[in-house]
């Protein structure tokens, strides 16, 4: 006779008939939003299990076996997490408050400029923003900055306006500069000697000299030369560092406390040397460099922070700018 008064424990119960008892399971939840909303369509995977965030980012992995351990992972197609990874050990019980957030450049400390060709409400045909891009070979007078501080990018003269572009790059539109168009930066305060600035764009063969941008006048410029390589001029000297891809790839520049200038192509270190005095950069241009070189490519996105980001902080952007706009060569490296 049972000392349980004829009624088993269920843990004894569960046993009954197999000589084994049902296996141990757990579940595991959490959210992913973007900002104050819920973000759909998120597999977040641990080991062989996963979830796809419902229309409020909600997501519920169930029928994980006890002692489960590995990292958790968000993933979408052009979208990046923070934090990109949830370290799991051996689960013993379920869990919850597992959130994962959309990674944004404004999260980093100290966005200064940030434009997006990508997202047309920032574009206006005229310099004063009083008449929005709505199509295709539509003028771009004006490209209003995301970062919140108000520093636009304008071209007051109707004839050197860039041209809108739609589905250019990963379904995503651009901004063409045709050779002969660019766009005037603001009044800005950037110190030489401490910021970071991350381009996407495309560069197609060229047959004379042509520039991405310039910081300053005749202070630093990203031109390409006719062998279709970058050329940082730094301070009056000219030096290759890079081939320039024949596809759509990242640029990141940033200048260090010690005035020296740092790039990279598509998250790989590429050139390190020459030194900027120290001094602010008041001005600049995007697609042309002082009077005489243009830019024949296409434009995506421009960020620009100050006080110049940590290698890690840097990391993160060129991730968000490669999962965004389809860049799939070398991933980054320190």
């Amino acid at each position: 006779m049972s000392p349980y008064g004829g009624i088993l424990p269920a843990v004894h119960a569960a046993g009954m008939g197999s000589g084994k008892g049902a296996a141990v399971t757990y579940s595991l939840s959490g959210q992913v939003t973007d900002g104050a909303s819920g973000v759909d369509g998120v597999t977040v995977t641990l080991g062989a299990y996963s979830a796809v965030s419902a229309a409020d980012g909600t997501f519920s992995i169930t029928g994980i076996a006890a002692g489960a351990s590995g990292s958790l992972t968000p993933t979408k197609t052009n979208f990046t997490f923070t934090p990109a990874t949830i370290a799991i050990s051996s689960m013993s019980a379920n869990l919850t408050g597992k959130d994962f957030a959309q990674y944004y450049p404004s999260m980093e400390t100290g966005l200064y400029q940030w434009f997006d060709a990508g997202d047309i409400t920032t574009l206006f045909q005229d310099s004063a923003k009083t008449t929005p891009v709505t199509t295709n070979g539509d003028p771009v007078g004006a490209f209003a900055d995301k970062s919140g501080n108000g520093l636009d990018d304008t071209q007051a003269t109707a004839e050197s306006r860039p041209v809108y572009a739609t589905n250019f790059q990963n379904s995503l539109p651009c901004i063409n500069l045709n050779g002969s168009k660019f766009l005037n930066f603001p009044t800005i305060s950037l110190p030489k000697q401490n910021f970071s600035a991350f381009f996407v764009t495309y560069n197609p063969s060229v047959s004379s000299f042509t520039a991405l941008a310039s910081f300053g006048t005749g202070v630093l410029g990203i031109l390409i030369n006719t062998g279709a390589a970058y050329v940082p001029y730094v301070s009056g000297t000219y030096a290759n560092f890079a081939t320039v891809p024949t596809t759509f790839h990242s640029l990141e520049l940033t200048t260090t406390a010690v005035g020296r200038v740092r790039y990279k192509v598509n998250g790989l270190r590429r050139y390190y040397g020459n030194v900027l005095a120290s001094a602010t950069i008041t001005g600049g241009m995007l697609g042309k460099y002082n009077t005489g070189f243009y830019n024949n490519g296409a434009f995506g996105e421009r960020l620009v922070f100050t006080p110049a980001l940590s290698q890690i902080a840097a990391d993160r952007v060129i991730k968000y700018l490669h999962a965004k706009w389809g860049i799939t060569l070398p991933a980054p490296t320190k």
